[in-house]
Order: C-alpha cells, then structure tokens, then sequence
C-alpha cells in the first residue's frame, strides 16, 4: 500500500507522455526506448514493476536463462515418465463432456490425457482450439473487442546484443 498513489497516477500514463517531463532532450528520446523498441502506446506502469524488481534484487535471471529452466523442466517431466515432443504442431484440443481430454495433431493424429495443459498464449487456447466455447463475458470481449484497441496489447520482443568493433552510422538505437 506505500506505492499505491504511485501506481494510481500511473497506470493510464504512457511512456510517451512520461518522457516528455525530462528537460534532457536525450532522456526525452531515451525513455521511449526503455525496453529497446519505441512502442507507440507502452503505459509507464510496467516499468514501475520493472524499477521496484531490480529494487528489490528479485528481478534475476534463472540459471542457464529460460532455457536452462526449461531443460531442467523437461528433464524432471522425463524422470517422471512423461513424453516430450517437438515440431508437433496441435490443430485443436479434443473436448468430450465439457472436459479436455487430449489434443488432434496437423497430421491427424490424436494425444490424449488426463490432463491437457495449454502452454500457448490465452488467445490462441480459447478462441482457436476451443472455438470460443468457454468464455465468460469479459474474456470474450476482451478476444473480439478490447484485443483490437490502441495500446491495449504489447508486442512480443526479442533482444540481440552484439559487441561489434567497428563504427556504426547514426540512426535509430535499436530496430524492430
């Protein structure tokens, strides 16, 4: 509750306006790249989150990145007898009795479980694979009407950082 004003005055501010409080042109500019795209409509709220994480020392990485934690993931689901498969690409998740019971590969062939777990974004889970069949009200509006306004959804972002010896012209700090 200490930073609830914070939050409060914040959480309809986007970066674009935030930046422009800097009387350094530079820092005008910089902060539309806080995390390394210029995105049109990015609120300022998540990177008050950002800020307090680092703050707090619990914005670390897991070791060996996500990819180590993901390994580590699958190696355990392994020793537990489990089945991993890549490059499967799921075409829909089969529903008997209101119940998910497996899922229908593109090459036809059907997975079934006793649990199905999506591990894809919610979007694609509800709205492609169960048909929008399950939604609630709210969920529904936001899939079909609240998705498709200005500044509502963030991107997806990849970083690359090189160390390059050689000079570079100027232009924009990053790119998308």
């Amino acid at each position: 509750l200490p930073y609830f004003n914070a939050v409060r005055t914040t959480i309809t501010v986007l970066m674009s306006d935030f930046s422009k409080k800097f009387k350094d042109p530079l820092l005008q500019e910089a902060f539309n790249f806080i995390l390394y795209e210029k995105h049109p409509a990015f609120p300022v709220l998540p990177f008050h989150f950002q800020l307090a994480s680092h703050a707090n020392l619990s914005a670390g990485v897991p070791e060996g990145g996500s990819l180590g934690l993901a390994e580590s993931i699958e190696a355990r689901y392994r020793r537990l007898g489990g089945e991993v498969s890549y490059n499967t690409k799921v075409e829909t998740v089969i529903v008997e009795d209101d119940r998910a019971v497996g899922v229908r590969l593109s090459d036809g062939r059907e997975l079934r479980a006793d649990i199905v777990v999506s591990a894809c974004d919610g979007y694609t889970t509800t709205m492609k694979f169960l048909e929008g069949k399950y939604l609630g009200e709210d969920y529904r509006k936001l899939y079909t009407e609240t998705i498709h306004e200005p500044g509502m959804v963030f991107p997806g972002y990849f970083t690359l950082f090189l160390g390059l010896s050689r000079p570079f012209p100027e232009g924009d700090p990053c790119t998308t």
